[in-house]
């Protein structure tokens, strides 16, 4: 959704939310562990204040956090970046070779140029889990 229309609906993030909360009673984390997560995801909420982040993103992060608890939202929040930075060159590459200017998947925006963040937030929560499921960190 994020990558066609640009936006991540509230539904979604509700969604989650009630998800990670249910989850956190069934796996005995408890309610202060999803807040915690919540409260790890906070300072994302300045990635938006300086338009480094959409408000989608930020919701998503809060949600993320929420599902992992803030230890694992803090090691896993490190490899959101570089997944960044690789999508940024993959859709780059990608853009150069489409001439639709309304398919461009980096697009202009007044004097600033911006891209969705879902797929490397996903990216980088995704290889994070993954490597934690294989006992690599």
């Amino acid at each position: 959704m994020d990558l066609r229309k640009r936006r991540i609906p509230n539904s979604w993030i509700l969604t989650g939310l009630i998800l990670a909360f249910g989850q956190s009673m069934v796996s005995g984390r408890g309610i202060a562990g999803t807040l915690s997560g919540m409260i790890a995801a906070l300072p994302s909420v300045m990635f938006y204040i300086l338009h480094m982040l959409g408000a989608g993103d930020v919701k998503l992060l809060f949600v993320i956090g929420a599902f992992l608890g803030s230890q694992a939202f803090y090691e896993c929040i490190f490899g959101i970046p570089v997944c960044a930075l690789l999508q940024f060159f993959v859709f780059s590459v990608i853009d150069i070779l489409i001439k639709d200017r309304d398919m461009k998947l980096i697009r202009k925006k007044g004097s600033r140029h911006y891209m969705p963040m879902a797929p490397a937030i996903f990216a980088g929560v995704s290889g994070y889990i993954l490597l934690k499921c294989f006992s690599v960190l």
